[in-house]
């Protein structure tokens, strides 16, 4: 079915599909199917055909085991963290995770420990400590963990960003000794 359409550009519900044309007769179809875990763009220009798939990212996962490595598939997704009980995580290979970003936020109190770990002494980077006013700075220059503080404030949270070489890291934690790096 045909939902709109000109001589250079037409728009069908029934394939998910933009066809445009141009003057030599040549068309170009972008089509979109969704299947359940990923969105593959296909791309047809003059006999010509690209496909692209697309993962969809869960924004928001709820992190509850003890100890768990963290997939490169979970790159932008936010880690809510429960200190209810002490918590590990490591972080993927360098050679794997250029590029990605893991963010990590303290959404459930208790009075445990949660650790980010690295594959190896490449962390680097500032987390802020300590209420508004009163913050002081961890430096966390080549370490292999930022460890959160038992009994840490809800929202505290660290990011980490991966380059291929380094894990970057930033924070913020609003207690006085919020973070330690090993």
């Amino acid at each position: 079915m045909s939902v709109s359409s000109s001589p250079f550009l037409q728009l069908t519900n029934a394939d998910s599909q933009i066809v445009l044309g141009s003057n030599s007769g040549v068309k170009t179809t972008i089509s979109c199917a969704a299947p359940a875990a990923a969105v593959t763009l296909s791309i047809a220009d003059g006999g010509v055909d690209q496909s692209i798939a697309l993962a969809r990212k869960e924004r928001v996962s709820t992190a509850t085991n003890v100890t768990r490595a963290i997939a490169v598939t979970e790159s932008n997704k936010m880690q809510l963290v429960s200190a209810a009980a002490a918590r590990i995580f490591t972080l993927p290979s360098l050679a794997t995770a250029a590029g990605c970003n893991f963010l990590f936020l303290i959404a459930v109190g208790g009075a445990n420990t949660v650790t980010i770990t690295a594959p190896s002494a490449i962390m680097q980077g500032v987390v802020s400590l300590g209420a508004a006013g009163a913050a002081t700075n961890v430096v966390a220059l080549n370490q292999t963990s930022l460890v959160f503080a038992a009994s840490q404030s809800l929202g505290a949270w660290a990011e980490f960003h991966c380059d291929g070489t380094n894990y970057y890291v930033r924070g913020n934690s609003g207690i006085a000794a919020g973070f330690t790096t090993a």
